[in-house]
C-alpha cells in the first residue's frame, strides 16, 4: 500500500510540475465513487463494531482500510468535482491540476492512517504499555480499602486481553483471608475500568501509622523468622520497655538460642529507636507432634487417676483423650474439696498435669475441670 502511494504521489507530482494530462469527469466516473463511498462506509462500520466486540486488531486494520477508502474517495470526489466546475466555467488551466491535487492527499492520508495503525502493531509486539489507561489503573487500585500505596502497574495487550500486573503495599499484620480479600477488590477494580483483563496483584507487606508497639514487635520477630508470644509493653524510667516469650526449637542450644534473642533484641532497638529495655524468655517450642503408642491410652488413664489420688482429698471421675496436630490432648475432671481454696486448687491441678506430661511424652497439653465434692 505504502508502494502505491509512493508511486501516486510521483505521479501527481509529474502531473502538477511538468506535464498536463487531461482529465475527462463523466458522469459515470461521479457514479463509481459514490457507490464506492457507500459501499465502504457501511463495511468500515461493521468491521469496527466487530472488531471492538472482540479486539481483534486484524479487523480493526480491515477497518482502517475502508475507512481510508472512504475519505480519499471523498477527495477524489471534489476533484472530479472541480475539473468539471473547471470544464463548465472554461478555467480549464486553473481547474486542470485539482485532480493531481486529490491524488496527493489522498496519498498523504493512507500513508498517515497507515503509519499510525502500524505503531500499533508494534506497540503490541513490544508488550508497551496503554499510557492512556495507566493512570486510571492506578487510581482505581489506590482506591481499594486496605491499600496503603501503589508501587507500580503494568499492562499490555494480547488479542482480546488486556494482561495487568500490580504490586501494593498493605498493613503487614493483615491476616492471610484480608490479603486475599484486598487482591480480589483490586481484581475487581481494574476489571471495571479494562473489562477484558487478566489481573496478577502482588502484596507487599509494610509498617502502618495504627501499628501499636506490640504488633511492630511482633513483625520484626517474625521478618526475622522468629516466633514469638506473649509480648508485653510497659513503660520503664520514662521509656516503652518490653518483654516476650521466645519459641526456639527444644534440640537448639543454649548458646545458639541466646544468639537468637541476641539479633533480635538488635534488630529491635534499630527498627524501634524509641524503645528502652527489651526482655526475652527463651523457651521450647512444641516441636513436631507425637502420637500414642499403642495400649498407651489405658495407661494414661490409670496414671492420672492414680496422680490425682496422691493428693488428699481428690478424685478423679472422668478422663478423655483425644489426638490432634499438636499431639495428644488430656481432659481431666476431678472433685476437691469444697473449701480448698481456688489457689490450693490450681497448684495442685498444675501438679498433676506436669507429672501426666512427664510420664508421657506424646501428651502435649492436660487440662483440668474442678468440681466441689458434695
Amino acid at each position: 500500500l505504502l508502494v502505491t502511494c509512493g508511486w501516486i504521489a510521483w505521479e501527481a507530482t509529474q502531473r502538477l510540475l511538468f506535464r498536463h494530462v487531461p482529465v475527462e469527469a463523466s458522469p459515470w466516473a461521479f457514479g463509481v465513487v459514490l457507490l464506492s463511498i457507500v459501499v465502504d462506509v457501511s463495511r468500515s462500520r461493521a468491521l469496527l463494531r466487530v472488531a471492538k466486540k472482540h479486539r481483534s486488531q486484524a479487523l480493526e486494520a480491515d477497518a482502517l482500510h475502508f475507512s481510508t477508502d472512504v475519505w480519499s474517495s471523498c477527495v477524489v470526489l471534489v476533484g472530479l468535482t472541480l475539473v468539471k466546475v473547471g470544464d463548465w466555467t472554461g478555467n480549464h488551466e486553473l481547474f486542470a491540476k485539482a485532480d493531481a491535487l486529490a491524488a496527493l492527499v489522498v496519498a498523504g492520508i493512507v500513508v498517515f492512517v497507515s503509519a499510525r495503525m502500524g505503531k500499533r502493531a508494534v506497540d503490541v509486539l513490544l508488550d508497551r504499555s496503554p499510557l492512556e489507561s495507566l493512570g486510571s489503573l492506578r487510581d482505581a487500585i489506590a482506591g481499594v480499602a486496605g491499600v496503603e500505596d501503589v508501587s507500580w502497574v503494568r499492562a499490555r495487550e494480547s488479542g482480546q486481553t488486556m494482561f495487568v500486573e500490580t504490586s501494593v503495599r498493605v498493613g503487614r499484620n493483615l491476616p492471610l483471608e484480608a490479603g486475599y480479600g484486598i487482591s480480589r477488590e483490586i481484581e475487581d477494580a481494574v476489571r471495571n475500568v479494562l473489562p477484558r483483563s487478566d489481573v496478577v496483584v502482588r502484596l507487599e507487606p509494610t509498617r502502618t501509622g495504627d501499628e501499636d508497639l506490640r504488633e511492630r514487635v511482633a513483625a520484626t520477630a517474625w521478618a526475622m523468622g522468629l516466633q514469638v508470644h506473649n509480648v508485653a509493653v510497659f513503660e520503664e524510667q520514662g521509656r516503652p520497655s518490653v518483654e516476650m516469650h521466645l519459641e526456639v526449637d527444644g534440640e537448639t542450644t543454649l548458646r545458639e538460642a541466646h544468639e537468637a534473642a541476641d539479633r533480635l533484641e538488635a534488630a529491635l532497638h534499630q527498627d524501634l529507636p524509641e524503645l528502652g529495655g527489651v526482655f526475652v524468655h527463651i523457651e521450647n517450642d512444641r516441636g513436631p507432634a507425637k502420637t500414642a503408642q499403642p495400649g498407651d491410652r489405658p495407661k494414661i488413664v490409670a496414671f492420672a487417676r492414680e496422680a490425682c489420688h496422691e493428693h488428699s482429698g481428690v478424685r478423679c471421675t472422668e478422663v478423655s483423650i483425644h489426638e490432634t496436630g499438636w499431639g495428644v490432648f488430656v481432659r481431666l475432671w476431678c472433685v476437691f474439696p469444697a473449701e480448698m481454696k481456688v489457689g490450693e486448687v490450681h497448684w495442685t491441678a498444675s501438679r498433676i498435669e506436669e507429672r501426666i506430661r512427664e510420664a508421657f511424652p506424646c501428651v502435649a497439653q492436660v487440662s483440668t475441670h474442678a468440681e466441689p465434692d458434695e
